[in-house]
């Protein structure tokens, strides 16, 4: 198995710097972006196998990161949104489903849910190697 990339996107660099960490060990690589139109450049030359990003962030939304991502030519990554209020998590996952994300994890994030997570989706709907 090859290693596969995952692209963080999350305004707060907390969250870009713990999610490697919770992923240390395994078969991949990272690249972070702060933004949803920093994220958009970079998955062009990236071509990420998986997208983790923050709902809330300034000018583009996670969903709307999703979104764009998803319209975007050719196969498109499985994709995880991050939120912060668990009392509104069905809310949510309906809302991350409408705009086509494929899990949804409340923050603080769970090692142990973020590398399950991770390993269902990594092996479907990525991009090519």
């Amino acid at each position: 198995m090859g290693t596969k990339r995952i692209l963080i996107v999350d305004d707060m660099r907390t969250i870009q710097m713990v999610v490697p960490v919770y992923l240390m060990g395994r078969h991949y690589t990272f690249e972070v972006a702060s933004s949803g139109a920093e994220a958009l450049e970079k998955a062009k030359s990236f071509a990420p196998h998986l997208v983790i990003s923050d709902v809330h962030m300034p000018e583009m939304s996670g969903y709307e990161l999703c979104r764009a991502l998803k319209g975007a030519a050719g196969k498109t990554p499985p994709h995880v949104v991050l939120i912060s209020s668990t009392e509104q998590i069905d809310k949510m996952r309906g809302e991350a489903e409408e705009w086509g994300a494929d899990a949804v994890l409340t923050k603080p994030i769970s090692p142990d849910a973020l590398a399950d997570e991770v390993a269902r989706l990594i092996g479907r709907g990525s991009p090519d190697d």
